[in-house]
């Protein structure tokens, strides 16, 4: 559902890529423009739903679902890919896998990172449902949970994704699976938690990234 103003995908997953601008626009994105310029607007915003709120989920759910890794974004500007979802891409470096998910990730497949970010062996790209394109004079502009997820470039965190092996991961609790790490302790991106999402007490309990790797074990 889309306000033309505002447009509502119940959408949880990204879809294959493609590329931006022009008749190269998936015809998804070709309709709204469509609908756009029928209705003489110059910008549409469409919000994408899904992902996982992260309430009830214990620290064991956690790690048969999720992935966690220790990670430091680079300063590069995201690559913005075009798809059923627009997809906004940001290099991270991976320091250390402290947990990989026990189980499939209901989150796969995703797209595969483009060719754009040149993804070096010890990196991934981090896929947020966030960005915009303009095509025949219309901006089209995404939000979804995701835009609430501030990265700090050259910034160390404990990062909770959903990873498909391929280079390509997610954020599937949004900020709830962010911690920032500040010295020998962590720090919440997110203070509204109230005791909702046990693994996110347990995580700010333990406090550090050494107490992390042995609980994730």
């Amino acid at each position: 559902m889309v306000r033309l103003g505002t447009l509502f995908l119940g959408v949880a997953l990204a879809l294959p890529m493609g590329c931006s601008g022009g008749n190269q626009l998936p015809e998804v994105l070709k309709l709204e423009v469509e609908g756009a310029k029928s209705r003489n607007l110059t910008e549409v915003t469409r919000v994408v739903t899904g992902g996982h709120s992260g309430v009830g989920v214990t620290l064991p759910d956690l790690r048969r679902n999720f992935s966690v890794f220790r990670v430091v974004p680079k300063a590069d500007a995201p690559v913005v890919g075009v798809g059923e979802v627009i997809s906004s891409w940001y290099r991270l470096v991976v320091l250390e896998k402290l947990h990989e998910s026990e189980m499939p990730n209901p989150w796969c497949p995703m797209p595969t990172p483009p060719d754009k970010l040149r993804l070096q062996p010890n990196e991934v790209a981090l896929q947020l449902r966030v960005g915009r394109v303009t095509s025949r004079s219309v901006t089209i502009i995404q939000e979804s949970p995701d835009k609430f997820v501030k990265l700090q470039p050259n910034t160390e965190y404990i990062a909770v994704l959903a990873d498909c092996r391929t280079g390509a991961v997610t954020l599937p609790l949004g900020q709830y699976g962010l911690f920032e790490v500040q010295g020998s302790t962590l720090r919440s991106l997110e203070s509204s938690n109230v005791g909702e999402r046990p693994y996110f007490d347990q995580f700010l309990a333990i406090g550090n990234t050494a107490g992390l790797r042995a609980a994730l074990r």
